[in-house]
């Protein structure tokens, strides 16, 4: 298989090659066209996958309208609208087709793209794809061009050409995006093909799901050129002769038809081995310019090899003179370099073992001196595996009497520019010294940071310049900073403002005296607020000279705050008591006053150097003075007195005398040598009011519910029963302290009942308990205890405190007796429906035969009494005298025409009891008939529109329709004063709808609900007998529509 997005010189003419075979072994056009598209549509995929590039190959050939099939002419003269072409018009015709799709594999499938008639430019326009295939194959009006045999050979041996849309997506050349490009994800469109001797076109279109590059559609003219070669077999030449040639013999004109054949092949055969020559001629041109891009490149790398070799002398001199070691292996791990710093750092020669396996066989340790490496962990073995390790410190124990050597490692990768891993090199410093400095270091350091950081106050320095230096950890404890954050600040900028200008004088007193010096301060506390420290400073020396300052602040904040919140606290205490409207009294073990506050005095009268001194029992009324002396003596004698607060409700004694209940807390408490007790105490006279009112209201609301002949009950916020009265719980069939406490949902029926489930009852209570919504139904059912439901109606209300919904009030009514009225009203309404349905059937009935008898009795004996009258008087007019004959024939004309009025009226009534166009032609033709007479006797312009001409309903609703039309323009005649009627019948699938609309003044609305309005209910009556309703839109001045709406 060949890919399309991999097309190739050699894959171009092997494919070639394939194309002229397959003309050789075909018998006709519409044969080669078979095996090249099934060739092309199997050929072209991944041979590795089998997935095929193509969704679909066509073959398309122009041919002379009178060469096609009749399939073919018919669906050419449809695209014309009927049209019959001219005999020698060119179609475009689809000869063979392969695709993904089973009907693509048929012809005869294909109705559009069959046969498709260039009559012109702007037809052909209608296919975009083939307009610009011929724009493009260089020849757009090539059935026009005039009939020059020089020329035309010359243009059809040189024409050929390759149609290329890249992006098939969004292309106007390609049509169907939706249903076929989209979605069958054609990404490009290749088509060649070429123009034969004939001046016929013929064209391979190749729709892919690969995308195509241009050098594939370029290749491709070669496919075109050689599908040209296979095609000239079958060929007319289309040669035109003169007149005179017409007349030479048969063996002329075949031997002009076989030279011109000839000499088609021959051209085609030159532009296919020009073609190959281009292509040889471009992929020469490639291979030069590569051999010079070669040549090129081998100069530069012999001079890269000098350079690397005069690069190499200079390292290996390097590394012979370094001081560390260096090792470079290859990617097998074998060892390439090693300088001779390697074995005296390491202490065995590199070339014992294969350096990636040191790790497994020496004495080499992680930092830990105990830890061996394994062969995996190695560094260069790491590296062989496109790791980098940076600074990896190695234990090696060279010897055990001997102590050992610590050794810096860095190993890297090498790589080629592509990526690819060919060893790695690894260098070993020895850091020996530095580790045992480092570790005589960290000891000293040791002891001294754990006394700074262990303790509890900040330690700091400061240089000369009253820089901080050094922090411990405490800083942060205290001020919630971090020390990097101040390091190489001065420490004014972390102390208060008011504190930045002494700080900074007693630092430099410090250092100027070099004496130490102590301070309070503020420093500064993230992220906001300051801790209060004191601050005890020593001069720093170095060589005998103050190089700076140590110092230590402890942290007094908490010492402080504490000192402030006591001192602070007593003031609001004192505050508290002195303003609060309670009475607050302190009282010792004797019972006599020692503190007296502002609201005692407000409450009985005394100020307090009046009462402080006296007993406790002056503002105490005699009836409740022994209690209060009972409960202090009992407290006082105890020997493990319990020290918590009792309240008494005693009555009090103003200074005045007069004397009103009050509420007394008594708390006791231990001083530094004795007892005394606080007592508080609140005048509860308005509370004792309060109480007393809500207890009546309480007894006036239970009398209420109690009376109520509704069932009342309240639930609060969890759903549960608060309160039930009689009626509700008799009608509950329970008692009423059974469903005290109880959920709601006890009395909601499990089953659905009246179209309600048991969800959406409990929905509707819940939405007033939760959102507060007051919530009314008219039919709802609750459920009694023996477990059967009956209905109700009931109103559920809020229960608000403060804002908040804390319950619900829900008052209903038991409606099993209305309903059960209300369901023997609707019967009684249905029977009374019935009998007024069959009432006004036998009302037609009898008006029809009425009508019957008044038609053929009375309009039957008007008729012969008309006949009579002219027969006698011609009987007379022979027997009387010219005088009186003149007489009598006015008389005997007066008698005809008032025969020929009562006739008139005969029919009339006959048309009102009922109309004969009814019962013969139905309703339609019986509205259109009532709006030509209403028109005819009112001179009111009346239309008539109806939407099926065949409109059947029974006879019975026919009837209805008709009645409630006549009625309506009755209506308009009496009362619209209109001068424009529309009546419009509709068929409306199960509705029948009759609209009568006029402009007259309208009908008032106290009409529209008057009981007298007997034409009106007549209009509603009838219509609800049979189902349908009757709805009438007026405004005074604008108006009246009515409107019909009956079921079938």
């Amino acid at each position: 298989m060949y890919s399309l997005a991999r097309f190739s010189l050699l894959e171009m003419t092997e494919c070639s090659a394939v194309l002229r075979r397959l003309g050789q072994q075909a018998t006709s056009f519409r044969d080669l066209a078979g095996r090249t598209v099934a060739y092309l549509f199997s050929t072209f995929g991944d041979s590795s996958t089998g997935a095929r590039d193509c969704v679909l190959v066509r073959c398309f050939k122009t041919a002379p309208f009178s060469r096609l099939d009749s399939d073919s002419q018919q669906l050419a003269c449809g695209m014309l609208g009927g049209i019959l072409p001219t005999p020698d018009l060119k179609c475009l015709t689809l000869l063979s087709t392969a695709g993904d799709e089973p009907d693509w594999n048929v012809v005869e499938r294909s109705r559009r793209y069959r046969a498709i008639p260039m009559v012109s430019d702007d037809f052909v326009k209608q296919f975009p794809m083939f307009s610009q295939l011929l724009r493009q194959f260089g020849s757009p009006t090539f059935f026009d061009v005039a009939p020059e045999v020089e020329w035309l050979m010359d243009e059809e041996e040189r024409t050929y050409n390759v149609f290329y849309v890249p992006d098939a997506v969004g292309s106007p050349y390609v049509p169907v995006q939706q249903n076929f490009v989209l979605k069958y994800g054609v990404k490009s469109v290749l088509c060649f093909g070429g123009i034969l001797p004939s001046r016929d076109l013929f064209a391979v279109i190749l729709f892919s799901r690969t995308p195509i590059p241009r050098t594939t559609a370029t290749l491709c003219k070669s496919l075109a050129l050689s599908m040209k070669v296979s095609l000239l077999a079958f060929d007319d030449t289309g040669v035109t002769t003169t007149e005179d040639a017409r007349h030479q013999s048969d063996r002329a004109a075949a031997d002009a038809g076989t030279h011109a054949r000839h000499h088609a092949r021959l051209s085609v055969t030159e532009q296919l081995l020009q073609v190959y020559e281009n292509a040889v001629r471009t992929q020469s041109a490639g291979m030069d310019q590569a051999n010079r891009a070669l040549r090129e490149r081998a100069e530069a790398l012999e001079r890269s090899e000098q350079a690397l070799g005069e690069q190499t002398r200079i390292v290996n001199s390097i590394l012979r003179s370094m001081g560390d070691g260096v090792v470079v292996i290859d990617g097998e791990g074998r060892l390439v370099v090693a300088n001779p710093a390697v074995e005296s750092i390491l202490g065995f020669p590199p070339s014992l073992i294969s350096p990636a396996e040191w790790g497994g066989g020496h004495q080499l340790f992680h930092a830990d001196t105990v830890t061996g490496f394994q062969r995996a962990e190695w560094p260069l073995a790491r590296a062989l595996r496109g790791e980098k390790i940076d600074w990896l410190e190695v234990y090696v124990q060279v010897s055990p009497e001997l102590p050992g050597r610590w050794v810096s490692i860095n190993a890297r990768p090498v790589t080629e520019e592509d990526g690819a891993l060919r060893g790695a090199v690894a260098v070993f410093h020895d850091i020996t010294w530095l580790k045992r400095a480092q570790e005589a270091l960290f000891e000293s350091e040791y002891r001294f940071r754990s006394l700074v950081e262990g303790a509890r106050d900040i330690i700091f320095t400061l240089s000369s310049e009253g820089s901080i230096t050094s922090l411990n950890q405490a800083f942060e404890t205290v001020t919630n900073w971090g020390r990097s954050q101040w390091l190489g600040e001065p420490l004014t900028a972390l102390l208060h403002p008011d504190d930045a200008g002494f700080c900074r004088d007693v630092v430099q007193a410090i250092l100027e005296r070099g004496a130490p010096l102590t301070c309070s301060m503020q420093l500064s506390r993230n992220p906001d607020g300051y801790v209060t420290g004191e601050f005890v400073g020593t001069p720093q020396l170095r060589q005998g000279r103050v190089v700076g300052v140590l110092g230590i602040i402890r942290d007094v904040t908490e010492r402080r705050r504490i000192e402030d919140a006591l001192r602070v606290s007593e003031e609001r205490l004192r505050s508290i008591v002195q303003s609060t409207k309670d009475a607050i009294v302190l009282v010792n073990a004797l019972m006599k006053v020692a503190f007296w506050n502002k609201g005692a005095e407000a409450t009985f009268g005394y100020a307090a150097e009046e009462i402080i001194g006296q007993p406790v029992t002056m503002i105490i009324a005699e009836t409740g003075q022994e209690r209060l002396s009972r409960t202090v003596q009992r407290v006082r004698v105890l020997e493990q007195m319990q020290m918590t607060s009792k309240t008494l409700e005693l009555v009090g004694r103003r200074k005045d005398g007069g004397e009103f209940p009050l509420e007394l807390s008594l708390t006791p408490w231990r001083g530094k040598a004795d007892l005394f007790f606080t007592i508080i105490m609140r005048d509860i006279s308005e509370r004792r009011a309060a109480e007393e009112e809500l207890d009546r209201l309480h007894r006036h609301n239970q009398v209420v519910l109690n009376s109520a002949g509704e069932g009342i009950y309240g639930v609060d916020r969890e759903g549960r029963l608060t309160f039930v009265n009689p009626a509700a719980a008799k009608m509950f069939g329970w008692e009423a302290d059974e469903l005290i406490g109880q959920s709601f949902h006890a009395l909601i029926p499990d089953a659905d009942v009246n179209s309600m489930s048991y969800t959406e009852r409990c929905a509707m209570m819940n939405a007033t308990i939760v959102g507060g919504v007051v919530t009314e139904h008219a039919d709802s059912a609750f459920r009694r205890k023996d477990g059967s439901s009956f209905p109700v109606e009931y109103v559920s209300t809020p229960i608000r405190e403060r804002g908040e919904v804390v319950g619900a009030v829900v008052v209903f009514k038991d409606t099993t007796d209305r309903k059960r009225a209300e369901e023997q009203l609707q019967d009684s309404l249905r029977r009374l429906r019935k009998l007024s349905r069959r009432m006004e059937g036998i009302r037609e009935e009898e008006r029809g035969r009425i009508a019957r008898e008044l038609h053929d009795e009375l309009g039957v004996g008007l008729t012969c009494l008309k006949i009579d009258l002219s027969r006698l008087g011609g009987l007379l007019g022979e027997r009387v005298a010219p005088g009186g004959r003149a007489r009598i024939d006015e008389k005997i004309r007066g008698m005809k025409e008032q025969v020929d009025s009562t006739i008139t009226s005969v029919q009339r009534l006959v048309a009102e009891l009922r109309p004969g166009v009814l019962d013969d032609l139905g309703l339609v033709a019986a509205i259109e008939w009532q709006c030509r007479d209403f028109q005819r006797r009112t001179g009111i312009t009346c239309r008539c529109a109806v939407s099926h001409e065949d409109l059947r309903i029974d006879p019975e609703h026919a009837t209805a329709v008709f009645r409630i039309c006549q009625e309506a323009l009755t209506n308009v005649t009496r009362h619209a004063q209109a001068t424009e009627v529309q009546v419009r019948l509709e068929d409306q699938g199960r509705d029948v709808v009759l609209q009568v609309c006029d402009n007259g003044r309208g009908i008032p609305q106290e009409r529209l609900v008057d009981a007298r309005s007997f034409g009106l209910l007549g209009m509603h009556e009838r219509a609800g007998l049979l189902g349908g309703e009757v709805r009438i839109e007026t405004r005074e001045g604008a108006g009246t529509t009515i409107v019909l709406r009956l079921p079938r």
